[in-house]
């Protein structure tokens, strides 16, 4: 879940509220151009047939303005991770966990790399 990108409205329009592992943080909220291209990254991994190109490269957009944000790097694992780049997918997704070490849908991702099975995200 891309945490750090909704976008807020009424007088909490400085912070976001949202949960982490069940734990209810605040946060500055992430460029609205972050989220789109986050969204648009994830509607081109949903595709049938996926469009890898598209996603990686609205990932990479959405990384330009948050390259600090744990949800996108796990993105982009996945979206390697489902194009058969392995070694790509183990760079991002050790990059998210870099970020945030216990970060649930990274560490699924990376045991399904390491042939743990199917991610449940």
């Amino acid at each position: 879940m891309f945490l750090s990108a909704c976008i807020p409205s009424g007088y909490l329009a400085h912070r976001d509220l949202h949960y982490v592992d069940e734990v209810l943080v605040e946060s500055p909220p992430g460029p609205p151009v972050a989220y789109e291209s986050y969204m648009r990254a994830r509607i081109a991994l949903e595709r049938d047939p996926p469009d890898f190109d598209l996603a990686r490269g609205h990932v990479e957009d959405a990384l330009h303005w948050q390259p600090n944000e744990p949800a996108l790097w796990t993105l982009k694992g996945e979206i390697e991770l489902r194009a058969g780049e392995a070694e790509a997918a183990r760079v991002a997704l050790e990059r998210a966990l870099s970020l945030s070490p216990s970060y649930p849908e990274a560490l699924a991702l990376l045991d399904e790399l390491d042939g743990g099975g199917e991610a449940q995200l």
